[in-house]
């Protein structure tokens, strides 16, 4: 005698069917929007970790080539005994996109007895002929004297505007040179 034969579905009529407490293979639906939740915030905190990092990544350029822009600017004072000349900007009536160092960058290059102090490659100048820094404003650059009566400047600082690209005088997210 023969064997009776074994529907081939599971939902055939006279199939045997799991015993309770068992599951049958795959994955419930609840299971599969748990495990998409679940990737969804993993990708939100990783695109916003790396926002972060782009950010601290810039700030980082920027502080570097600021240091860079300072440390050629002192070669230019030890060489001449003074700083380079400039426009007198005055930043509380002057709008911030008229700043430019195109001037000192050229002065820092253009003695002709000696290498250039400050190399630029096209990718780092404005349209003007500005250094600029990684969100694409010149570099600034303050200079002061020791007394109001004194001829030249002795002093100076350079700054990057930062991420808004706004002169906030030195303070907000404006960004100092570190030497």
């Amino acid at each position: 005698m023969r064997a009776p034969r074994k529907p081939k579905s599971r939902f055939a009529p006279g199939a045997p069917q799991d015993a309770p407490g068992t599951r049958s293979p795959g994955f419930t639906l609840v299971e599969m929007i748990v495990v998409i939740a679940v990737i969804a915030i993993l990708a939100t905190i990783s695109v916003s970790v790396a926002m972060r990092v782009r950010v601290y990544m810039r700030e980082r350029e920027a502080r570097g080539s600021a240091g860079r822009l300072a440390q050629a600017i002192e070669a230019y004072q030890a060489q001449t005994n003074f700083l380079p000349a400039h426009n007198i900007y005055d930043p509380e009536t002057d709008a911030d996109e008229d700043y430019q160092n195109y001037e000192i960058i050229s002065q820092l290059n253009g003695i002709m007895s000696r290498d250039p102090l400050m190399k630029l490659e096209s990718e780092e100048r404005n349209e003007y002929g500005s250094f600029k820094d990684p969100w694409g404003r010149a570099f600034r650059v303050l200079m002061w004297k020791e007394k109001p009566s004194d001829a030249l400047f002795k002093y100076f600082q350079v700054y990057s505007c930062g991420q808004n690209a706004r002169w906030e005088m030195g303070t907000g997210d404006d960004l100092p040179a570190r030497l």
